[in-house]
């Protein structure tokens, strides 16, 4: 969702979404949008790394959604969004890798605190 008004400002209307070749007129905005959704990520994975350590799944929990949303933040910022033609997202195969390397993170502190920057 994005206000008509913030559209406007850009000097868009939401018909112009439509077309890709309106992305680099749309990308301050998008950029501004993705920039809140990482702070948002970045403040869920401070909140996850709050957690006690002893609560292994419930960090677990925590992490997975939030890995899985910086990769696809990261997709989304180097691709063109309003291309329909292309899907942007996380694949099984990353989404597995993700899983197994907090796994393997886990008991290590310091590589655990790591992988939102090593997932981006």
């Amino acid at each position: 969702y994005l206000p008509i008004e913030k559209l406007s400002t850009a000097g868009l209307s939401p018909v112009d979404l439509l077309s890709p070749a309106n992305e680099k007129k749309f990308r301050p905005l998008y950029d501004s949008y993705s920039n809140v959704a990482a702070k948002h990520l970045q403040a869920g994975w401070d909140y996850t790394n709050a957690l006690p350590r002893r609560y292994v799944r419930v960090r677990l929990a925590c992490a997975w959604p939030i890995l899985i949303g910086v990769k696809t933040l990261s997709k989304l910022r180097t691709a063109n969004v309003l291309d329909a033609e292309r899907r942007i997202k996380v694949s099984r195969a990353e989404v597995k890798q993700i899983i197994c390397r907090t796994a393997f993170c886990y008991p290590f502190s310091g590589a655990w605190r790591k992988l939102v920057e090593r997932t981006r």
